[in-house]
């Protein structure tokens, strides 16, 4: 089965020349951490976007000659939480085009989150979210997580 996706842990601080050899399907990393050191084509084999954390030291808008982008969704402070013909919606903001998986469930330790969108935020910045099930339900919790 193809990979499309990794989360490397703020532990890795070093990339490795081939460690992406035959990533063919590779289209995001995101590194938890500060940037790390990267040899001569240790992507190459890979054309995966980069994303990285607020407040990680060190990157730049490329690492090893891939794009790497702020990874950053969070509500947007001037945008209404509003109900639409019943259903709740409320709007992202973060670096254009960053993936994100908005998710819901009716209490925060649920072991179930079922997922609302997994999209791009626009290339202006902002996802609106709508959460149809919101009609049925007294309260929900959202969060957003890596795709």
């Amino acid at each position: 089965t193809p990979v499309f996706s990794v989360i490397l842990p703020a532990s890795v601080t070093r990339i490795e020349a081939g460690a992406f050899d035959g990533a063919d399907a590779l289209q995001r990393i995101l590194f938890t951490g500060d940037a790390p050191s990267v040899a001569a084509n240790a992507l190459a084999g890979s054309a995966a976007t980069v994303y990285y954390l607020p407040g990680m030291e060190g990157w730049s808008d490329s690492l090893g000659g891939r794009p790497a982008l702020l990874w950053n969704p969070a509500p947007d402070p001037d945008a209404a939480l509003a109900f639409q013909n019943g259903v709740f919606s409320f709007t992202l903001t973060g670096t254009a085009l960053i993936p994100v998986d908005v998710q819901a469930a009716p209490e925060l330790s649920s072991a179930a989150w079922s997922s609302l969108t997994n999209a791009l935020i626009g290339a202006d910045g902002t996802l609106r979210v709508s959460d149809p099930a919101s009609p049925a339900n007294t309260r929900r919790f959202y969060r957003c997580v890596w795709p």
